[in-house]
């Protein structure tokens, strides 16, 4: 499946383009292990902290492969010793108050003067601060690489959960819940992805039913486009479940939706969403069984 879920609603990793790749015209840039990967020095709107790594793809030509959920893995088709799965350290976790996220703006580029994060709202930073001892718990155990381009698969699941806590609390300070809600449901899903690459089936599906739970709640209070992205999603998941039932009135919003199409700008986002939605979750509705639990060894679709 194409991207069925639209990383529109949450920009994977923040800015892609937002640092040159020129040597000299990056501020903070550091070296690294690996040829694909360029990391920079950030600090944490939060609690000061400096030095914090965001690490981003600084190639192109990285191969990656959408599961069918629409998360990107990365796979070393040969054997490149440089090669480095993006999913393990794409969130960025600071060391000090376990602040962490995926999106650049959540954190100040280092060289600039002192800010706020964009986001926030009054009471969060001292909600944050008062549950350090919860989070620095969770991490008790791990390895130094955590903080490094060295992240395992373990280490790289806790820190989307960190990400997930972060965007959670937000939502408990912000009127607009539903902004934050769709914000984990990438996090979640790369969550999963990496379980069922452990071979933790059942971590990973359990991961894809609080992504459900997630989208369900939050349905109705979405925008239109979100609302098509959303349903598209939901509709995979129910199938891979083989929920049949409960996809009808998921089916009935792209349809009733489609006969307002004369409506629509054909150029506009919301024109290409739509049918873009309506050719996916038609043609995987058609092609279920190849998208069910108990065919797949995975997330992806078998060889």
């Amino acid at each position: 499946v194409k991207a069925v879920f639209k990383h529109a609603i949450n920009d994977i990793h923040g800015t892609k383009m937002f640092f040159s790749t020129s040597e000299d015209e990056e501020p903070g840039k550091k070296p690294t292990i690996f040829s694909s990967l360029a990391g920079f020095y950030l600090k944490c709107y939060i609690c000061g902290e400096k030095n914090i790594m965001f690490w981003q793809l600084s190639k192109k030509d990285v191969y990656s492969k959408k599961n069918i959920f629409g998360v990107p893995t990365y796979n070393n088709t040969g054997d490149d010793e440089n090669f480095c799965d993006f999913n393990l350290m794409q969130v960025t976790v600071c060391p000090n108050c376990f602040f962490a996220s995926n999106k650049l703006d959540y954190f100040q580029i280092q060289d600039k003067r002192a800010g706020k994060l964009p986001i926030a709202t009054n009471g969060f930073e001292t909600e944050w601060q008062k549950t350090v001892y919860y989070r620095r718990e969770l991490i008790n155990e791990i390895s130094e690489g955590f903080f490094t381009e060295r992240r395992t698969k373990t280490e790289a699941i806790l820190s989307y959960q960190l990400a997930v806590e972060t965007e959670d609390c937000l939502s408990r300070f912000d009127p607009d819940k539903s902004t934050f809600q769709l914000n984990t449901i990438f996090l979640i899903l790369t969550q999963a992805e990496l379980a069922m690459e452990k071979g933790l089936r059942a971590v990973a599906e359990r991961k894809l039913l609080e992504v459900e739970n997630r989208l369900e709640t939050v349905f109705n209070d979405l925008e239109k486009t979100e609302k098509i992205q959303v349903a598209s999603l939901l509709i995979m998941i129910k199938i891979y479940f083989k929920n049949y039932e409960n996809i009808k009135m998921y089916q009935h919003f792209l349809v009733t939706y489609q006969s307002q199409f004369n409506s629509l700008n054909p150029a506009s986002g919301e024109s290409k969403s739509l049918l873009q939605a309506i050719e996916v979750t038609t043609d995987v509705w058609k092609h279920r069984n190849k998208y069910v639990y108990d065919t797949l060894h995975g997330f992806h679709l078998n060889d």
